[in-house]
């Protein structure tokens, strides 16, 4: 039971040399082992992140180009704009509608970033050009035009360049057919390379002097460097495709994945290469050889360093084992005589406490959380513990003998269990999720572990599985995915909004200006009302995501929701049109409540909309509103959502199909619909969920199949005695809002917005300085030496924002009013410090009468009016 010990051991005195030499070969072979590993993983992380940064600019490209032709089609979709552009080309000489036509092509320079608009006619000749003066193609789109209006559909060009030296350019060929389907010409949209794709592929995650990412294409025996190059904004990079060590030669000719060579300066690199899909294209991310391997470098040095003081500490040691060795010779047989004394001692103990130690670990085993099952090699249970009653619902009496089929669900098929077994079989452990079934017939998942059990030999004679109950843990999973895609929706509408307010609001006022001029008689009348309707049905869609998100700006009133129904009532009923009834029930001393007007039409329109869809056939829609008092008593609590408090109830009932069970419990939920594709978004009752819930309060759906439904909205009533009256929201006659020839300071970054805006304010008296900057604002004020009598600022500009620039020239003109205009309600600690500052907001998109309201007030009143609550004033409040 004892090691034996030689009382006339020696160690002869070669013997240390020679372990020494032993133990420093393996030391330096070692740390060869350990740097030739390191020079590989170095080399492998560094073509890793290249081909991530790869993969991420091939996907960027791609999705560049869809979206590119996707705006192509929609182009093409235009049938007004498809139109004018056939009857130019048809007949170009006379030019009846050359002024629309250059007017669109401006309008879509301007909109969607290109650097120029042709108009050619079927043989590739150049008719129009804005802004540009391109007056020829110089052929080199020849077979593109052609394929262009074979097929009938938008087509990317492949990159050309603008001269020899120039950088290149890219056209989106739209074939434009006449009325009977005939090709007419083609719309070209030029896109400048260099701007366009170099910020694209130039990104790089981390810091770096020598990795860049470049896009690359074949011109004949030639490189072309369609973007990237560091340092060649002027002008395109060739190099001969027949290079053997040019790396992006050598992806022209085939190679794919990691490339070894040289780049365009001629410097060793790594470099990773993919392909663009439907392209010619090939994203090529590099970096310098040296910089990519100074890690290893760095490690060379240290391992060297290691591999000195290792060699000196083992020689120190072995020194100082040669003179410990004698002494623990003597000591041996003495520590020989105690450890035999200790031994007989130790088994007395563990004798005596062995059987407490198994009753404790078999107790622990029985009253573990998890289920613990052990079955012989023939998979029949011999134990399991109380979890296991617990989970399954089977005793240990019904368990014991049978086999784990007893509780299987039948959700596995076969070749599940036979992965299982053999893994098994082989001696191996199982791990994985399982649902089985409860002995009541209900279903539980579970995440097991099985574990075969080996005697001495190396047999199998049992299995050990371990089952956590995670059926719970699964649910919350799934609430927890539903509630982060609720903000994700909430996130996305925010981020759209800005920019999608200014289109629209572009839109917006073009079609009121085209419906003012146009005569009640003009055929044209049709056209711009559509455009005007589609744009307040896309603002309304905006507005519904805004209000789901609560990223919408509110304005609360006190107001009476009788008056406000009343006042729509007439609009309400030309929406539900004939067929269905309306009919009111108002509460004649109904209180007062704080909203905001329009999010409150919103609902009622939403609620009102729907119920006219459910019914097909006909019938009654019913708007109520009554007082709601809501108070724990009795030993009954309120049920949630209500709670305690003094309410108004605001209700829409109707006759129609119902609402399925199945799907009442997803009718809040934005993008859901039953209506099918065509017929509506998903999003009113989403919007009106939220608009109720900022409001403070909550919306409820009541319905059963064939009996109709009935949403009630509840909001907090405002039974203060002294409060202010409802405000009349109603809008006044443009004639009343002329200006009397006062001077303001616009300062709007979206040229569409600013120039639509600077002629509504012209035609309507007042007398504008334009500026798209801070820098410009700032210098026509000083200019102008101040005579500003009005700001009107973008809140959010390329070069700042407009809350600092009024700061700074109300602080340098005493008074002077200023309107802040935004297309989204940005971080709410900005809205808190526009209140303090007495600054007043409208938001995008809104309409021509709203800003002239805005301004006229602002200006009649001076500073002190706009020292009141910050306003919100909406396209619905128009």
């Amino acid at each position: 039971m004892f090691p034996a010990v030689h009382r006339t051991m020696r160690i002869k005195r070669w013997t240390y040399p020679v372990l020494y030499l032993v133990l420093a070969s393996w030391i330096m072979l070692a740390a060869y082992v350990m740097t030739v590993r390191d020079k590989q993983l170095v080399e492998r992380s560094a073509v890793g992140e290249l081909d991530t940064v790869a993969r991420s600019v091939q996907e960027r490209v791609e999705t560049w180009r869809r979206e590119r032709l996707n705006d192509a089609r929609a182009t093409q979709a235009n049938t007004l704009i498809m139109r004018h552009a056939a009857a130019y080309l048809r007949l170009p000489a006379r030019g009846g509608n050359e002024a629309d036509v250059r007017a669109w092509l401006e309008s879509v320079h301007v909109m969607d970033d290109y650097c120029c608009s042709l108009l050619l006619d079927t043989n590739g000749t150049v008719l129009l050009a804005s802004p540009c003066d391109v007056q020829s193609v110089h052929g080199e789109y020849g077979s593109s035009i052609a394929e262009a209006l074979r097929t009938r559909t938008p087509i990317l060009s492949d990159c050309s360049p603008a001269g020899s030296a120039g950088m290149p350019h890219f056209d989106i060929l739209v074939p434009v057919v006449d009325g009977s389907n005939a090709p007419a010409g083609v719309l070209a949209e030029r896109i400048d390379a260099g701007t366009v794709l170099n910020p694209l592929v130039r990104e790089w995650p981390r810091q770096s002097r020598s990795a860049e990412t470049l896009l690359v294409t074949r011109d004949g025996d030639e490189v072309f460097y369609v973007a990237g190059p560091a340092g060649r904004d002027g002008g395109a990079l060739r190099l001969p495709v027949t290079n053997e060590q040019l790396v992006s030669a050598m992806v022209l000719r085939g190679a794919e994945g990691t490339v070894r060579g040289c780049d365009y300066r001629g410097v060793p690199v790594l470099a990773a290469a993919r392909r663009v899909a439907d392209s010619p294209w090939n994203v090529i991310s590099k970096i310098d050889r040296e910089e990519a391997m100074a890690p290893f470098r760095t490690h060379v040095f240290w391992t060297a360093a290691l591999v000195a003081g290792l060699m000196g500490v083992a020689a120190v040691v072995l020194a100082y084992v040669g003179q410990r060795q004698k002494a623990a010779f003597f000591r041996s047989r003495l520590e020989e005589r105690r450890a035999r004394l200790a031994l007989v001692r130790r088994n007395n103990a563990e004798r005596r406490t062995a059987a407490g130690k198994i009753s404790l670990l078999a107790t622990a085993i029985d009253q573990a959380a998890e289920a613990i099952v052990i079955t012989d090699a023939h998979r029949r249970i011999e134990y399991v513990n109380n979890a296991f009653e617990h989970i399954t619902g089977y005793t240990r009496d019904e368990a014991v003998g049978n086999t784990p089929h007893m509780i299987q669900s039948g959700a596995h098929d076969d070749a599940f269990y036979e992965t299982m077994h053999a893994t098994l079989g082989a001696g191996g452990s199982w791990s994985g999720y399982l649902t089985n079934r409860r002995k009541d017939g209900t279903l539980f998942q579970v995440e097991a572990t099985i574990t075969p059990v080996k005697d001495g030999e190396g047999r199998t004679v049992n299995y050990v599985a371990v089952e956590h109950d995670v059926t719970h843990d699964n649910a919350l999973r799934e609430h927890l995915m539903r509630s982060q895609k609720l903000e994700t929706v909430g996130r996305l509408a925010g981020g759209i909004a800005a920019d999608f307010h200014n289109l629209l609001q572009v839109i917006t006022w073009s079609s009121e200006a085209l419906l003012l001029e146009l005569p009640e008689d003009d055929g044209k009348r049709a056209d711009a009302l559509a455009i005007q309707e589609a744009a307040h049905r896309a603002g309304a869609m905006s507005r519904h995501l805004l209000a789901f998100s609560h990223s919408h700006a509110y304005e609360l009133r006190r107001m009476h929701l009788n008056e406000l129904v009343m006042r729509m009532e007439p609009m309400v009923r030309r929406i539900i049109g004939d067929g269905i009834s309306l009919e009111m029930d108002l509460e004649p001393a109904l209180w007062p409540v704080k909203a905001d007007q329009g999010q409150i039409e919103e609902i009622i329109m939403n609620l009102v909309t729907n119920a006219r869809e459910a019914m097909p056939g006909g019938g009654v829609i019913t708007i109520s509103t009554a007082n709601a008092e809501f108070r724990n008593a009795g030993g009954h609590r309120i049920v949630e959502p209500a709670r305690e408090g003094s309410f108004v109830c605001l209700a829409v009932l109707d006759t129609g199909v119902g609402i399925a069970p199945d799907v009442q419990e997803h009718i809040f939920e934005p993008f859901f619909s039953t209506k099918g594709a065509g017929y509506g978004a998903g999003l009113g009752l989403a919007a009106c969920y939220g608009i109720a819930t900022k409001h403070g309060g909550w919306i409820t759906g009541e319905s059963e199949p064939g009996a109709g439904a009935a949403f009630r909205v509840y909001m907090p009533a405002d039974l203060e005695a002294n409060g202010a009256a409802a405000e009349n929201d109603g809008p006044s006659a443009r004639e009343e809002l002329v200006g009397d020839g006062q001077t303001i300071l616009l300062v709007e970054d979206d040229p569409g917005t600013s120039n639509l805006t600077r002629r509504v304010l012209g035609t309507h008296g007042y007398s504008v300085l334009r500026a798209g900057t801070v820098r410009e604002a700032l210098r026509l004020f000083d200019e102008h030496q101040g005579r500003a009598d009005m700001l009107i600022a973008d809140l959010l500009l390329s070069d700042g924002n407009g809350l600092n620039l009024a700061t700074h020239l109300a602080a340098r003109k005493n008074a002077l009013p200023v309107l802040l205009v935004t297309g989204y309600a940005e971080d709410r600690a900005s809205w808190d410090v526009i209140r303090e500052r007495g600054y007043r907001i409208i938001q995008k998109p809104y309409r021509v009468t709203a800003l002239l309201r805005a301004v006229k007030e602002l200006l009649s009143n001076g500073h002190a009016h706009a020292g009141m609550a910050v306003s919100a004033v909406g396209a619905s409040h128009a």
